[in-house]
């Protein structure tokens, strides 16, 4: 596992206004007109992917926090042209503290991805909204803070973010021929080496057999 990836939110520096993207603007248009958000930066990347940097105030923390979390936090958003998953959210401080509950692992330490939303982005997508978005990621500092993000009663969970290939075997006993299916825009899991989990489902006379790329961490 590297250290801080530099790379994952850098970009060309573009004014707010000239964002292609429109989930991008809105999150921008959200961001200056925040009270406790300052410092919004709008990057893009070779990509097309949108870097929107911003620093949080006034978050709710109390004096002596659990773990390291400061009052004031800057954070880069980034929004991806697919628009399949919900954008990336990352702490930007260099010591900011690893392994927080609801942290999403990356194959580097730092930045910290964080999770804000434990609900799938396609069953949310129609209603997101991109003040509430910020807020939801105001409160992900506030509430881990005091460790009170995570309930008591519920088991960890690792999310691994995105993958672009999905292998599809189909393989008939009553044909001679293969036919390997390859999706490359399976957005699952993304920018990850292969752990191979494999499906398999036996019927009278055929066999189809499913291949999912899974993560195995590298150096973006």
């Amino acid at each position: 596992m590297t250290g801080y990836n530099h790379k994952i939110t850098n970009g060309s520096l573009i004014r707010g206004e000239h964002l292609k993207l429109s989930r991008a603007k809105a999150i921008y248009k959200a961001a200056t007109v925040h009270p406790y958000i300052k410092d919004v930066l709008c990057y893009v990347n070779g990509k097309g992917d949108a870097v929107i940097k911003m620093r949080l105030t006034h978050l709710e923390i109390p004096d002596e926090p659990i773990y390291e979390i400061n009052a004031e936090e800057e954070i880069a958003i980034i929004c991806h042209p697919e628009d399949i998953n919900i954008p990336e959210v990352y702490a930007l401080r260099k010591n900011f503290p690893t392994e927080l509950p609801h942290s999403n692992a990356r194959s580097f330490a730092r930045p910290v991805s964080l999770c804000v939303s434990d609900v799938a982005f396609a069953d949310i997508r129609p209603q997101f909204n991109a003040h509430d978005f910020l807020n939801s990621i105001r409160r992900w500092f506030s509430l881990n803070s005091i460790n009170k993000l995570h309930e008591s009663n519920r088991p960890l969970e690792v999310f691994f973010g995105f993958q672009e290939v999905c292998c599809i075997l189909n393989e008939r006993s009553d044909a001679n021929q293969k036919r390997l299916t390859i999706l490359p825009h399976w957005n699952l899991l993304r920018r990850v080496k292969p752990l191979i989990i494999w499906s398999v489902f036996l019927q009278k006379k055929s066999m189809l057999a499913i291949l999912c790329i899974f993560p195995k961490l590298w150096e973006i």
